[in-house]
């Protein structure tokens, strides 16, 4: 058992306990247990602050900000790579993960950036490992602004798939 915030041993796990019942309620179609969870924000066109929760074959998030709820589920399979980010250009504390459908997610605001790196690492197959990278690299474009409101594309208590284009490669492909 890993919690990222932990005060004492009785306290992370009562802390861990809640963790797991809210991922299971959150999240009933993924059958394995939670191995960790962190507080983060996912990039999109807006900043969503929830939770990132990784068990062994899927990395979820979830938000809930303004009534609206934002749900991302990944299977581990799906992986493509895993690269460590910097938010506002300058500050070491993100994560992306790239799909092999194309879908990036960028989660930022992690307080321990590099024990978050290491999990998903460790949870990937070793060829996904080996394509992981460096912290500056061309291929994801997570810096870019949209107009577009995320309450077009992501109604209120809807689950984001996986199998439709993000803004962001909808923008890159129209470039």
């Amino acid at each position: 058992m890993i919690v990222e915030e932990s005060l004492n041993r009785s306290s992370a796990h009562s802390s861990f306990k809640n963790h797991s019942k809210t991922f299971r309620k959150l999240f009933p179609e993924i059958p394995e247990d939670l191995e960790h969870v962190f507080t983060c924000a996912l990039h999109k066109e807006v900043i969503y602050h929830g939770k990132m929760y990784v068990s062994r074959q899927h990395i979820c998030f979830h938000s809930s900000v303004l009534l609206k709820d934002t749900k991302v589920m990944i299977h581990i399979s799906s992986v493509l790579s895993i690269k460590k980010k910097h938010t506002a250009k300058i500050v070491p504390n993100a994560v992306a993960v790239i799909t092999d459908d194309g879908h990036k997610f960028l989660f930022g605001s992690l307080r321990n950036r590099e024990s978050c790196f290491q999990l998903l690492q460790s949870l990937c197959p070793q060829e996904i490992i080996s394509r992981s990278s460096t912290e500056h690299t061309p291929d994801m474009d997570f810096d870019r602004i949209s107009s577009h409101s995320s309450l077009e594309e992501n109604p209120v208590n809807q689950t984001i798939p996986l199998n439709e284009p993000t803004l962001t490669d909808s923008q890159s492909e129209s470039d």
